[in-house]
């Protein structure tokens, strides 16, 4: 899959579950709100997934001016800085954010506090924290013996995508939706699609395996 649809998919999701905050204009940057989710991204059935950290603030004060985030995390002093931050907005509301902090290989992202900080164009800074909270025996589960356990108490998204990886649709799916055949038949010019699954009680995203219209050999 290529990494500009994940990125997308990814930053469709968080604008489904970020909470909405009334925002303003203000002479020094200011936040609403943090969020971070950890990404379980499965390529199959059998292995283990790919995890990855999603962050993102929301901002009162203009989101362009912003220069870059880092996030730290307060249990092992661990820190990431992002200098190209993703901006994505709505009617009223906009946040600065990166979906790819990654540890390095053999590592896990230790539960608790983490401080995100934000920096203006003049070097005015703003931090504010979230918790992260995940169940970390699911880090060495395959997907296969997960599947019903975390459709159980989630909410269930699908993103459908033609052959360039452009999403053509994201949100919950259709009644009608029995079949992989009716999802191909109902999105013209589909060639995949990824289902997702976001956690009601703990901060994870669980994105499974892309299924395609004409199966990859």
């Amino acid at each position: 899959m290529k990494y500009g649809s994940v990125k997308h998919f990814l930053i469709f999701i968080f604008s489904s579950i970020l909470l909405f905050l009334v925002s303003c204009a203000d002479t020094d940057p200011s936040i609403a709100s943090v969020s971070g989710y950890l990404i379980f991204d499965y390529e199959n059935e059998t292995e283990k997934p790919f995890v990855k950290l999603a962050a993102f603030i929301e901002t009162e004060s203009d989101v362009h001016r912003v220069e870059r985030i880092s996030l730290r995390c307060l249990e092992n002093n661990y820190s990431w800085t992002c200098s190209d931050p993703l901006i994505f907005s709505n009617e009223s509301k906009q946040w600065a954010g990166y979906t790819e902090f990654y540890l390095p290989q053999d590592e896990n992202f230790k539960t608790g506090l983490y401080e995100m900080e934000y920096n203006d164009a003049q070097e005015k800074t703003v931090s504010s924290s979230f918790s992260l909270s995940y169940p970390q025996e699911n880090l060495v589960r395959q997907l296969s013996e997960i599947t019903e356990e975390i459709k159980a108490d989630s909410r269930e998204e699908i993103c459908i995508y033609d052959s360039s990886g452009t999403i053509l649709f994201y949100g919950m799916p259709r009644a009608s939706w029995k079949q992989d055949s009716n999802i191909f038949a109902a999105i013209k010019n589909s060639a995949y699609y990824r289902m997702s699954y976001v956690s009601n009680k703990d901060a994870v995203i669980y994105m499974l395996p892309a299924v395609y219209k004409n199966p990859q050999k």
